[in-house]
């Protein structure tokens, strides 16, 4: 079945849209919405965003209008769960509490997604020389973290994490160039001292600021920035072994030639 509906169509659809979640579904729905919400927000947007998804996610949308979304019903879902390793309850609707980080990374690698491409690396200045001495696959999301002095704030930029990323460990960590879409996994979880329990940072993340992201220009360590706008995130509410995803979309984001969408 076709889908011949223009992009802004389709934000429409998704923003009026209801997705079943009959057991533990939370966390691949806000995905999906975060996800799609994203790259239809963007400029240019291109059906070819969504690589070997290209046909079968704007029928799926379609289907929306009329219906509940049901992501387990779906061939192209059965495919990402299958290459990830969870698809044994999948036909079952049983299906236990799952990371989303780790699902959007399984479903970019099968999808081929060219507007999400973000391979990083960090790098060392020794003897006069730079080295690589770790660095990232294209479709993992950007691992970031607070600083414990973030516990003191009421609220930070993303920015703010990005900088503690990319200048960690007395190296320096940078995207190898720019990427129409970002995602990014913001880890809560921090430790004030070597003995002190871990706890969870309470510091609001303002998303009404755009966010700029180092990016090597060369060899050496030489970094720019580029300047993103936050568009769609996704929050777990609860304890690690249980609790429940949402997402939220900004509505009628500005995304100009310059800043592009991150997730």
């Amino acid at each position: 079945m076709p889908c011949d509906l223009t992009p802004n169509q389709l934000l429409d659809i998704l923003a009026h849209a209801k997705f079943e979640n009959p057991n533990n579904w939370c966390f691949v729905n806000s995905t999906v919405c975060a996800l799609v919400w994203s790259t239809l927000s963007v400029q240019d947007f291109s059906t070819s965003f969504w690589g070997e998804h290209c046909n079968t996610l704007p029928v799926f949308i379609s289907k929306l209008k009329h219906q509940a979304g049901h992501i387990s019903h779906e061939p192209w879902f059965h495919q990402v769960m299958q290459c990830w390793g969870r698809s044994e309850t999948v036909s079952t609707d049983r299906l236990s509490q799952h990371d989303a980080a780790e699902f959007i990374s399984s479903w970019l690698q099968v999808m081929q997604c060219p507007a999400f491409v973000m391979p990083w690396e960090r790098r060392l200045e020794t003897e006069g020389s730079v080295r690589t001495v770790d660095e990232s696959t294209c479709t993992l999301p950007l691992f970031l973290q607070f600083a414990p002095i973030h516990t003191h704030l009421p609220r930070c930029a993303l920015s703010d994490l990005f900088q503690v990323w990319h200048l960690a460990d007395g190296m320096k960590a940078a995207l190898l160039a720019s990427t129409t879409c970002l995602c990014v996994h913001v880890d809560r979880c921090i430790q004030t001292s070597a003995n002190a329990r871990v706890s969870r940072c309470s510091t609001v993340i303002d998303t009404e600021v755009d966010c700029l992201v180092p990016m090597f220009l060369d060899q050496t360590l030489h970094c720019g920035l580029i300047e993103y706008t936050i568009i769609a995130l996704q929050a777990h509410l609860g304890a690690d072994a249980h609790g429940h995803y949402r997402a939220a979309v900004r509505i009628q984001p500005t995304v100009t030639q310059g800043p592009s969408p991150s997730t």
